[in-house]
């Protein structure tokens, strides 16, 4: 069995690489920030402690520019599927062996 965890700020394109894995691969996903958003909603305290958290968290200058500029966007998404592309083409090679 294996494992893939991916690290990425607010809007980097982890459930966008997630999605392209569970779809490639057949393997499972848990996105922890869906998790922690159902415990949040639910006032579990694990929600309560999570969102104590949460809310000390500042914007991102990349999500800040992404609000700015519509462009912005276009250039991340862009250089994503750039990045994915190469980064499946090595995982196809990889998870083969």
């Amino acid at each position: 069995m294996k494992n893939i965890i991916i690290f990425g700020a607010p809007g980097s394109g982890k459930g966008t690489y997630s999605d392209e894995i569970v779809e490639r691969y057949g393997m499972g996903h848990i996105s922890t920030g869906d998790v922690l958003r159902a415990e949040i909603k639910n006032g579990t305290e694990l929600g309560k402690i999570a969102q104590g958290y949460i809310s000390r968290l500042r914007p991102t200058t990349l999500n800040l520019q992404a609000k700015a500029s519509s462009s912005t966007v276009s250039l991340a998404q862009s250089l994503r599927q750039r990045l994915s592309r190469r980064c499946f083409k090595s995982a196809d090679t990889n998870l083969a062996s």
